[in-house]
């Protein structure tokens, strides 16, 4: 993120010659103050569709002669991009502000660790039938084709009782 200085607005003040442009500048530096509501406040006054500082400016482009209109409009679209910068640069550091309040997880308490215990002793004894019976030639299966007549009997051509 870049902080603007009075140097920064020393040296736009020399590049732009425009006292529309030199007014808004130290707008540019009070942005990184700003809390969000004066932040949307700024920005509607800066950049607002219908009557922004920076809007207007741009309107105003076709009154003048085409050497000015290029000159003028590179400045204004200069400006108008460090403001867009600085801008979201601040909500950002608000938005991060604000996660950091609500953070409702309390980050010193100890981590959730596993408990310490042992299987239970019906899990014990079908495990070691399953493997009694895996030992004779038997495998075990789960799911669907264990569960239906049709898979236990008709699939495999066993007549009707």
């Amino acid at each position: 993120m870049r902080v603007f200085t009075s140097s920064d607005h020393e040296a736009m003040t020399k590049t732009t010659g425009y006292p529309v442009l030199d007014d808004t500048l130290p707008r540019l530096e009070r942005i990184s103050s700003l809390d969000a509501k004066a932040l949307d406040e700024e920005q509607v006054a800066l950049l607002g569709r219908k009557n922004g500082i920076l809007t207007l400016a741009l309107r105003s482009l076709g009154s003048q002669p085409l050497e000015e209109r290029k000159r003028f409009g590179a400045a204004i679209n200069r400006i108008k991009a460090q403001f867009e910068e600085a801008i979201r640069a601040r909500r950002l550091q608000l938005e991060a502000a604000r996660r950091r309040e609500t953070d409702v997880a309390d980050r010193t308490m100890p981590g959730r660790h596993r408990w310490i215990g042992s299987r239970h002793p019906v899990t014990r004894v079908v495990d070691e039938i399953t493997d009694i019976f895996q030992s004779l030639g038997f495998t075990r299966a789960i799911g669907p084709e264990a569960e239906t007549e049709w898979y236990n009997f008709g699939a495999l051509n066993f007549p009707p009782d």
